[in-house]
């Protein structure tokens, strides 16, 4: 998924990974990985992972320069 700092105003991933179980829910934060800031969070047993996306856009970028020759 992808969410918009509510701060800083950078697009970045987030994602859940590990068992996810009934019952047993906690609110785990999903952080700003540029700026830190809380931007909410989801009720679940597994772990949230955020992510950049810079890395990703830079790829995009040199792959329409491939396509576009």
């Amino acid at each position: 998924m992808q969410i918009k700092c509510k701060k800083c105003g950078k697009i970045f991933g987030y994602d859940i990974w590990g068992t996810i179980y009934p019952g047993g829910k906690e609110k785990e934060d999903i952080d700003c990985p540029y700026c830190g800031e809380n931007n909410g969070y989801e009720m679940t047993s597994a772990f949230v992972r955020t992510y950049t996306l810079e890395t990703q856009n830079k790829n995009n970028d040199n792959n329409k320069n491939i396509t576009q020759k």
